[in-house]
């Protein structure tokens, strides 16, 4: 939402629809050279023009993630959560997959995502696809969840994925690959890399599309972690923790200017070192030489951390996108939201991702242009300013510290609960965030008809406010 309003306070009231607690993280974002220039008395006030179509996007991503499915083996808090993202671009739209969400995103613009609706075939771990690998084929979308030894699951394909039109490329599946990913090369001949592991490398091997899929040759070996050399690799919190072997996970290819580039996740999900590093070759699977600037994507700090585990694609522009794992890690270790960021390959082939004010608004591209080309140089206007509630579980003031880890929540999930913000002065705000964290559920997979309904007011005076959005009756 982009907001071009001269205002020195925001509330919103907050009726949800659905019987249980929402925390909040709010946002007010502006120009910070307008700031220097405002009086304090009021220039005479016209009404914000709400743009319905978004020229803009901040992370994590705003999608409609479902609650982590129930466990036997694990005892955590109902909350929601995803991600292992798999983004890519098939006939002009942009899908999005990640762990299980009961369904996927298409997009056409990169900033409205719309949930499609679908049940693959679960594996052994009750997983509704965890960390799936996608791509866009010549005769289709191939789409592989995970499997275990255990799992006997179809390949799928779909020519039409917008309207959740899928079948079986291939029955069974025979190659059990934890972490898959694919890759189709400029030849038509089909690739998979894989595997989640601290102990084992990634792997890959080609596949014979004409052979139900099955594997050409033996897998090989392709790289596997080095936390004495590469510091980033090393396990724990700020890479602290070197009492366990760091995890080597998330394979992604992608063939750029004549060559190879294949990206891994490291060193654990949970952690704000969470990133992606990249081997490089002439050839598909390689041999691999380690790329001399590694982590290409990472951000440990900031309103939300983590950059690790995700996919690299090409929009419709030839500009190069980075999906990601970010990381809450509040109710559960594995509390988890998606990010989107600009990637590039410089002169001399280095794979990096722009990451700098990565929780800040960026335009979404509309040009062939360069990353950093599209920050809004929009600055937080509402961090640790004066809040105050209708009532309050935890302090309102948790939703402007820029932790994603704290939020504000009601005493109750009664409609009419109301939270609000006073910036100390008269401010442009072009984009105000609001992220919802769960508080009291008892939801677990994707439960459908739940809605964040809110409106949102504004105010010169604090006294006389005016409806600024209505979502009450959001869908």
């Amino acid at each position: 939402m982009k907001i071009s309003k001269r205002i020195t306070s925001i509330g919103s009231l907050l009726g949800i629809s659905c019987g249980l607690s929402y925390g909040l993280w709010i946002a007010c974002l502006a120009v910070s050279s307008n700031l220097q220039a405002l009086g304090t008395v009021p220039p005479k006030q016209t009404r914000p023009k709400l743009l319905k179509t978004p020229t803009t996007y901040c992370n994590p991503l705003n999608l409609d993630y479902g609650f982590e499915i129930k466990r036997p083996y694990s005892d955590f808090e109902s909350h929601r959560s995803t991600a292992d993202p798999a983004c890519i671009l098939y006939k002009n739209k942009y899908y999005l997959f990640s762990t299980n969400q009961y369904g996927y995103w298409w997009s056409n613009n990169l900033a409205n995502w719309h949930f499609v609706s679908h049940s693959f075939a679960p594996n052994s771990s009750n997983d509704q696809v965890c960390a799936p690998a996608a791509w866009p084929t010549k005769n289709g979308v191939l789409f592989l969840p995970c499997y275990t030894e255990k799992d006997d699951l179809p390949l799928y394909i779909s020519k039409n994925p917008k309207n959740g039109k899928w079948k079986e490329a291939s029955k069974n599946f025979g190659l059990h690959a934890w972490d898959p990913s694919l890759f189709e090369d400029d030849d038509g001949k089909l690739y998979i890399y894989w595997n989640s592991s601290n102990v084992f490398p990634l792997y890959g091997v080609e596949l014979d599309a004409k052979k139900n899929y099955t594997p050409v040759g033996k897998r090989v070996d392709l790289m596997k972690l080095d936390p004495k050399n590469h510091g980033w690799e090393q396990f724990g919190e700020n890479n602290q923790n070197g009492q366990m072997e760091p995890f080597v996970e998330g394979a992604w290819m992608n063939k750029i200017n004549g060559r190879y580039y294949l990206q891994y996740g490291a060193p654990g999900s949970e952690f704000n070192t969470y990133g992606d590093g990249v081997y490089t070759s002439d050839k598909p699977l390689g041999p691999f030489k380690y790329q001399a600037h590694n982590p290409f994507a990472w951000k440990p700090t900031g309103f939300i951390p983590g950059c690790g585990h995700g996919s690299t694609f090409e929009d419709r522009y030839g500009n190069l996108w980075h999906t990601s794992t970010m990381v809450i890690a509040v109710k559960y270790k594995f509390e988890r939201r998606l990010g989107l960021f600009r990637t590039g390959v410089d002169r001399d082939g280095v794979l990096y991702t722009d990451t700098t004010f990565g929780d800040y608004p960026q335009k979404i591209a509309q040009v062939k242009n360069e990353p950093g080309q599209d920050f809004s140089g929009w600055m937080l206007l509402s961090y640790k300013k004066k809040t105050w509630a209708s009532s309050a579980k935890t302090e309102p003031s948790l939703a402007v510290d820029e932790n994603i880890k704290t939020y504000w929540c009601a005493s109750d999930a009664k409609p009419g609960q109301f939270f609000a913000i006073d910036l100390g002065k008269v401010a442009n705000v072009n984009a105000i965030q609001i992220n919802y964290a769960v508080d009291g559920s008892k939801f677990y997979g994707k439960p459908l008809g739940l809605r964040h309904r809110y409106k949102l007011y504004d105010s010169i005076d604090g006294v006389n406010w005016t409806l600024l959005v209505d979502k009450s009756k959001n869908e």
